[in-house]
């Protein structure tokens, strides 16, 4: 989820490096307004953000896989790596 217009290429290519990183399903980017986030604090960040749901913990295949260690590690990087790839554009 991305907080407004000026955000969406950093949700992006977060997006895009997670998907690539962990196979998951990409599900796509939605701002703020579209989901019940909209009033979360990172969503009135001044600079650029997002916010990565990364699965669902009520869901037995996504909790399983989101305990598992290396699967966190290449969320992190995927993170890290969309931000990164920002600077280059």
């Amino acid at each position: 989820f991305y907080g407004n217009a000026g955000d969406t290429p950093l949700a992006r290519m977060v997006q895009n490096a997670i998907v690539g990183a962990t196979g998951g399903k990409n599900r796509g980017i939605k701002s703020a307004s579209q989901t019940q986030h909209g009033g979360l604090a990172i969503m009135k960040f001044g600079g650029p953000c997002c916010l990565c749901e990364l699965g669902f913990i009520d869901n037995a295949k996504d909790r399983v896989w989101l305990q598992d260690k290396d699967t966190r590690i290449k969320f992190a990087k995927a993170v890290a790596a969309g931000f990164v790839s920002l600077r280059g554009h």
